[in-house]
């Protein structure tokens, strides 16, 4: 070597290692110092294995390696070179990982220049530690999710039993997050239906959590023989807010909005009340939309809320529809934008000459192909009656 070329791979922090046709050290530079510990001179001379404590001579099988990938008819035109790494030890002992790039020099010489990637390769673990660990914890909260989902379905109406009460009947239930803040109720007392779609606030576990909840309170509600709708709304947002209250600190901003009818099909009619959602009655292609109060149920305690019940003569073939937000706020179509009111109210017009479970499919059908590929933006819960 020339003295300026030896300068400047002397210079170099990598390793630069020469080994002869024998599998001996003929070159190595003053970096194996800073890397392994070693002197130069110790190491001039010996096969790489000598002492480096390695089982063989890896630098020279790399070598004889490239020769034979060389001889190889179908690698003739490709770059003699190749990156492999290799666990060395230093003059203490210590593994370090090094990235060698080798390649065939002049006279069957192989030329290794190598980078110390210890570092690298002990923050890779630390790393790949730490990832392991979030997986299992990942699984870990994914697997009491779904036992939740478990209890929550639990608590939800066999839809055997509101198939069995109407003519027709669907409920669409589409939780955004494995369980769901969405909940339909149903309940039969004295020849009477209580039906009813809950949408409490937020979704995923918290929401699921309210929806325990709400279902209890109504379940306590219905043992004291109370049915007018406004009379159980009142009852519920007050029990509600104490449930949540009971501890005297600040209150807590949580409740729910309702839908809740109840049908007496003996004498054909319908009683509804509602908190923040409305009640739709479709009849002879004419969309009529029975509006809830203008507060929720469980917070808001500083105003006195009165919650009105409205009777109505049910008619053959009206369809009753009871519904949460979730359906019309969903992002989709071209521009992006929510799915909104108007869209959903000519969409349940289109479909009045379906029956009750084509129109389930269809309502999935349109949110899906309205959503495409973008996230549920919330739980959806609409329920049709016929």
């Amino acid at each position: 070597m020339t003295n300026l070329s030896n300068f400047i791979l002397e210079k170099i922090s990598a390793l630069i290692v020469v080994i002869d046709p024998n599998g001996e050290i003929s070159y190595i530079n003053s970096s194996v110092q800073n890397i392994l510990g070693y002197q130069p001179q110790q190491l001039i001379g010996t096969t790489w294995s000598t002492n480096l404590k390695l089982s063989n001579s890896y630098l020279h099988d790399a070598k004889n390696a490239t020769l034979e990938l060389l001889k190889d008819k179908k690698y003739k035109n490709i770059n003699s070179s190749f990156a492999s790494e290799q666990i060395i030890f230093d003059t203490f002992g210590r593994e370090r990982c090094v990235l060698w790039n080798l390649s065939l020099g002049p006279e069957n010489q192989l030329v290794g220049i190598g980078q110390d990637i210890t570092d690298i390769k002990s923050k890779e673990k630390l790393l790949l530690s730490q990832n392991t660990l979030l997986i299992e914890k990942n699984k870990d909260i994914l697997d009491s999710i779904k036992y939740s989902q478990r209890i929550q379905k639990a608590i939800l109406p066999d839809l055997n039993r509101i198939n069995r009460a109407f003519d027709e009947a669907f409920v669409l239930f589409k939780p955004k997050d494995i369980v769901s803040g969405d909940f339909y109720w149903f309940h039969e007392q004295n020849s009477k239906i209580f039906l009813a779609s809950i949408d409490c606030t937020g979704h995923g576990v918290p929401g699921a959590l309210m929806t325990v909840l709400a279902n209890s309170l109504l379940r306590n509600i219905m043992r004291q023989g109370i049915e007018n709708p406004s009379e159980i709304l009142n009852l519920l947002d007050q029990f509600l807010f104490e449930e949540l209250n009971n501890n005297g600190s600040e209150q807590t901003p949580d409740g729910m909005d309702i839908s809740l009818c109840v049908f007496d099909l003996v004498n054909n009619k319908l009683q509804f009340s509602g908190a923040f959602r409305p009640l739709v009655l479709i009849r002879n292609q004419e969309f009529i939309e029975f509006k809830g109060a203008r507060y929720p149920i469980g917070f808001y305690n500083d105003i006195v809320k009165k919650f009105q019940t409205t009777e109505i003569d049910i008619k053959k073939g009206d369809s009753f529809y009871l519904f949460s937000d979730g359906y019309v706020d969903q992002f989709g179509g071209q521009k992006m934008k929510k799915f909104n009111k108007k869209s959903f109210r000519n969409l349940l017009l289109e479909v009045q000459d379906f029956s009750m479970e084509e129109q389930e499919g269809y309502l999935e059908y349109a949110h899906n192909n309205w959503k495409q590929n973008l996230e549920q933006v919330d739980d959806i819960c609409v329920i049709g009656v016929k």
